[in-house]
């Protein structure tokens, strides 16, 4: 059993002992009645209209929760959503940035190798003319 359980059980059982030792009559006065009762009774209904009350507010506070719950879970998926969305964005970008990078390099050897090439040239180029001297 649960403590919870327990604790109501044992107040319960206090309530009842302190309605049985007050067993006098008592006058209720309560807006057009006047009623003539046990005070032990006058005890136990006023306990019971105080459950209820305590019962009905958690009720509603639970009811709130529930909502604020509900539409938590709402933006948590939205979120998770959105961040799918991204990242599946973040992920297109890497691989363009990637493949600019690669093109990048690439070119930069050509760019390299053409360079490489042109200073090549002029010295074959040179050598013709040098025999033509020579001759």
């Amino acid at each position: 059993m649960s403590l919870r359980f327990v604790s109501s059980l044992i107040f319960a059982l206090l309530v009842a002992i302190f309605a049985i030792q007050n067993a006098a009559r008592v006058n209720v006065n309560f807006l057009f009645w006047d009623i003539n009762l046990p005070q032990g009774v006058v005890i136990i209904i006023a306990a019971a209209f105080g459950a209820i009350t305590v019962f009905l507010l958690s009720v509603v506070k639970r009811l709130q929760i529930g909502a604020a719950i509900r539409s938590d879970k709402r933006t948590i998926a939205n979120l998770e959503e959105e961040k799918r969305t991204l990242q599946s964005k973040l992920e297109e970008v890497n691989k363009k940035v990637a493949d600019l990078i690669v093109r990048a390099e690439k070119a930069e050897t050509e760019k390299a190798e053409a360079e490489k090439a042109e200073a090549v040239r002029p010295m074959n180029q040179e050598a013709p003319a040098g025999k033509a001297d020579v001759r």
